[in-house]
Order: structure tokens, then C-alpha cells, then sequence
């Protein structure tokens, strides 16, 4: 553990709730002992006072623990303070309308795309809640929008990473996502063409603050029959001047 935190075991302990994620929702002590380097017994105590808390719950087939529904106070709380909910969903509702596809709301966190919202458009059945909820950024069009205007710093960092592949359109070489990133700073947007999923393709926009710093981006995700390279260019061009309202007021 660095000798940056003053309270080793606190930092020890919140890390041990990141070790959570959509590809890894279950945990067991032993895999958490090993991601954190720690004694199985410190895991054990650690997740056990945080299911006592109501942080985490254990299924009782597995042993194995996933996290509890008294994070989701602190999601709401985090969510309604920054705003970015109430601000952007007008903005998702007219993409959504226009396009008629579903548009994600995402910011950066730890090296992730946090989800934040998303807008269905008008008589869709899908009402999943992605409240939350995690995913990678090199192969998300939310996550690419974002990465391509960060520090070029933090983009070679993240490039230089280990990057997990999903599908056989993934980008899992240094390289090619660098070349990736470069060609979203050019053209203003981000594709996903099936590079998280199967069959889904995903354009997305950055948007940036007062002082120039991404803050957040939002995508149109659409099954990839419906987004050839015409229909790509189309909504590209609707999110864009959707948006720059909200490029002048952030």
C-alpha cells in the first residue's frame, strides 16, 4: 500500500470495493485477497464488517460477494449533486427522438466510463437502469470519446495498458488504439463498431468543460444493421449540434 495514505487501512478497504465490476460482479476471498495482495484473513474481515454495513451481500450458493444495495444512497446522492442527470436529459430526449435510439450518458472515473443515465425512446420496451455501472474505455464509444481528448499523457498511459478484448473487432494493441484515439480528436466523435458487443455499434460525443477538460460524453447506441457509415454520419451530426448548447453553458 503507497505511503501516500495517511490511513493505510481505510485506502485498503475502499479498494477493495473497486475491485468490483460488470466482468467481475462476484467475488470470492481468495480472488480478493490476490487482487489486493492482502492476507485472506484481512479480506475476509474487511468484506465482512462492509456486508454487516449493508455494502456488500454474499450469495449463499457461492459464498461469493457482490456489491450491497447500500452503495446505491451514495449513487443517488453523487448523481443529483453533480447535476449532469437533470442537465443533459433534455438533450438525450432530443437526440433519442430524433435518432430513435437509446443515448447513454457516461463520465471518466478511475480509468472507467461511469454511467450516469440513459433515455429510451418513445414506446421502447427496454428499461434497464445502468445507474452505476461500469465499462472500459477502449472499446466504448462513450469511453473513446472521452479518452481521445484527455492529456496525451493519460491516452499513452492508458494505450500502454494491459486491454482486455471482448470481440474480434476489440483494439487490444498500443498502437492502433493511439491511431484510434487520433482519428476521434479529428473527425469530433467516437465509433464502438462492435467492439464491446456483438451486433451493437455506438457514436459518441466528448463534452468539455469551462476550461477545456473533458467532463463527461454521451453515445447512440443502435443495433449495427441500423448504423451503416451513412447512418453514422447522420447522428453524428445530430448529437453535434444538439449539443453545443451545452459545450457553451458547461
Amino acid at each position: 500500500m503507497s505511503d501516500e495514505f495517511k490511513v493505510k487501512s481505510l485506502a485498503k478497504a475502499v479498494k477493495l470495493l473497486e475491485c468490483f465490476s460488470m466482468e467481475r460482479p462476484e467475488l470470492s476471498i481468495k480472488e480478493l485477497s490476490e487482487m489486493l495482495d492482502i492476507q485472506k484473513s484481512t479480506a475476509h474481515n474487511i468484506a465482512d464488517t462492509y456486508k454487516k454495513l449493508g455494502y456488500l451481500s454474499q450469495n449463499p450458493d457461492t459464498n461469493k460477494y457482490f456489491l450491497g444495495l447500500g452503495l446505491l444512497k451514495f449513487s443517488y446522492t453523487i448523481n443529483n449533486h453533480l447535476g449532469f442527470r437533470n442537465f443533459f436529459l433534455p438533450f438525450m430526449e432530443k437526440i433519442s427522438c430524433q435518432t430513435n435510439e437509446v443515448v447513454f450518458l457516461g463520465i471518466p472515473h478511475g480509468g472507467e466510463v461511469l454511467y450516469l443515465e440513459c433515455y429510451f425512446p418513445t414506446g421502447s420496451r427496454a428499461t434497464r437502469n445502468i445507474l452505476g455501472e461500469r465499462a472500459f474505455m477502449h472499446c466504448t464509444g462513450l469511453g473513446k470519446a472521452m479518452l481521445a481528448f484527455m492529456p496525451e499523457p493519460e491516452r499513452n498511459e492508458y494505450a500502454a495498458r494491459h486491454l482486455k478484448k471482448f470481440t474480434e473487432r476489440t483494439i487490444t494493441d498500443t498502437s492502433l488504439l493511439i491511431k484510434e484515439l487520433e482519428l476521434t480528436r479529428n473527425r469530433g466523435y467516437a465509433i464502438d463498431n462492435m467492439e464491446h458487443e456483438h451486433g451493437v455499434t455506438c457514436v459518441a460525443l466528448p463534452v468539455f468543460g469551462a476550461s477545456g477538460q473533458i467532463v463527461a460524453a454521451l453515445s447512440t447506441s443502435a443495433p449495427s444493421l441500423r448504423l451503416d457509415d451513412d447512418a453514422i454520419l447522420r447522428v453524428a451530426e445530430i448529437m453535434r449540434s444538439t449539443l453545443e448548447p451545452a459545450q457553451r453553458i458547461l
